[in-house]
């Protein structure tokens, strides 16, 4: 048995070699100071501990970190004289923000060391004997306790808060500690209620309303600094199952569906392209009734997440989509099928591609592909012929006649027969039709659902025309076909 102290180097390298050479079990205690040789770090080594850049000065005006409102609202609400509430930790009483309370109220507080998944037994125990139980533990390390959390808290339907840190991206603490899976293993378990915020004041008020509520819930919030909103601890805004509409664009065909902590990103997107914005706060349950309205009066659900796709909140906006048959296309933004890079969060979310000009740039091509497809099927139910022909009809005797394309009266002309050719794609699909003139029927090349869908675009696009103030031409919806004539 062997002591070396101080961080002696030397000694240690001289001491390993010593040790290389003799037979049987040996054991070595390096008794180390924290910090040693960095005078901030050795003054205070709880808040060096974790890995980072050491920046000499900073210019950027953020709000708390999250782990602090976390330790603030857990000192507020055993100030209040709550006896019920007992908070625990598997060993990060420090970086979850607990010390404050630790040192407070040390009846009700209990750090279980590095035991994730005695920390959650713990948690369901104390629950069964009426206490009400929060747990701070890191996403990373939740992985740890997936079992107990099933089988010891959630087929019981306890009440438990789960205060999950570091969630999504962690930046040089390394792909050990991302966050970036409890979304999608959390969703999948029964009587979860799962929250998102995107801010301190969220996070503030889904602690607090997580903590009234019954049965298991967890509210997940990243690393690092919150972007810096007013926190109102004596209003709450939060309801059960409920997202917040941050932007409502009706004449926008996209709705941005964002999840937590990179709704910075998602609003200077729905900014740039005049986009719907909802903050969904929700995971489990969605606000479903929001996505059923939205449905109606959008194309195209985006959806960002600082969590990897696969099973993801995204996947749950997918799911509610298929399972309800609704004509709206997908776009899931958030952290692709592979381990993060070494660098710093904003070096991961770039990586993942989770930045403004790529989420812009997926979009734009995105519509350029749907627009594509819609003229195709545009042309091909034109060049069927027959009666599908008269909008070209018209355009072509005016012509000829010496009139202007521009013309609006003439426009109108070609609007009136457009309408009329563009019921007929809802009668081949009423009637089961096949066959047109020897050419397959639109819905027969793609499916009814593009079928109406399509003819419902072009009778808008017309009556939108008629009624406008202008010569907005026809051409533009014909376009391709058109031009043959």
């Amino acid at each position: 048995q062997m002591c070396i102290r101080d961080s002696n180097l030397k000694d240690l390298i001289r001491t390993l070699k010593n040790i290389n050479d003799l037979s049987g079990p040996v054991f070595l205690h390096l008794v180390t100071q924290k910090g040693k040789g960095y005078l901030p770090a050795e003054k205070d080594p709880i808040k060096f501990h974790a890995l980072s850049k050491i920046e000499s000065s900073s210019g950027k005006n953020n709000g708390p970190k999250y782990q602090e409102v976390f330790g603030e609202w857990l000192c507020e609400k055993a100030e209040s004289g709550d006896e019920s509430l007992v908070a625990i930790t598997p060993a990060m009483s420090e970086g979850s923000g607990m010390t404050e309370f630790a040192q407070r109220f040390p009846n009700q507080f209990f750090d279980v060391a590095i035991a994730e998944q005695h920390s959650m037994t713990f948690a369901a125990g104390l629950a069964c004997e009426g206490k009400k139980p929060v747990l701070a533990i890191y996403s990373t390390f939740l992985q740890r306790a997936y079992d107990q959390l099933i089988h010891d808290v959630a087929i019981q339907n306890l009440d438990i808060l789960l205060a999950i840190d570091r969630a999504g991206f962690v930046g040089e603490d390394g792909a050990t500690h991302a966050g970036i899976f409890d979304l999608t293993f959390l969703r999948c378990i029964p009587n979860l209620t799962i929250m998102v915020p995107a801010n301190e004041n969220e996070c503030w008020q889904m602690l607090e309303f997580g903590y009234s509520l019954k049965g298991p819930v967890a509210v997940r919030y990243p690393r690092g600094n919150a972007p810096g909103e007013n926190i109102e601890k004596n209003i709450n805004t939060i309801e059960f199952g409920k997202a917040k509409t941050l932007r409502l664009m009706e004449s926008s065909r996209i709705a941005i569906l964002s999840f937590g902590s990179l709704l910075d990103i998602s609003e200077k997107v729905a900014k740039e392209i005049d986009a719907t914005l909802v903050d969904m706060r929700f995971v489990k349950p969605l606000d479903e009734s929001l996505l059923m309205e939205l449905s109606h009066s959008h194309s195209l659900f985006v959806t960002v997440e600082e969590n990897v796709i696969a099973g993801g909140a995204g996947s749950a906006v997918n799911e509610f989509v298929n399972a309800n048959s609704l004509s709206v296309k997908l776009l899931n933004f958030g952290v692709p099928d592979k381990f993060p890079v070494v660098g710093s969060p904003e070096d991961q979310k770039e990586a993942a591609l989770l930045t403004k000009e790529n989420l812009l740039a997926k979009i734009k091509s995105k519509l350029a592909s749907e627009v594509e497809l819609v003229q195709k099927m545009t042309d091909y139910h034109i060049e069927t012929g027959g009666k599908r022909l008269r909008a070209l009809l018209t355009l072509g005797s005016a012509k000829l006649c010496g009139y202007s394309k521009g013309s609006r009266d003439i426009n109108l002309a070609a609007c009136v027969e457009l309408i009329h050719s563009a019921t007929l794609m809802h009668d081949d699909v009423i009637d089961e039709g096949s066959v047109r003139r020897g050419k397959k029927t639109l819905n027969k090349i793609w499916n009814n659902q593009s079928s109406v869908l399509i003819g419902d675009y072009l009778l808008s696009r017309c009556f939108e025309m008629m009624v406008e103030d202008g010569s907005l031409e026809v051409l533009k919806l014909l376009s391709s076909t058109s031009s043959k004539i």
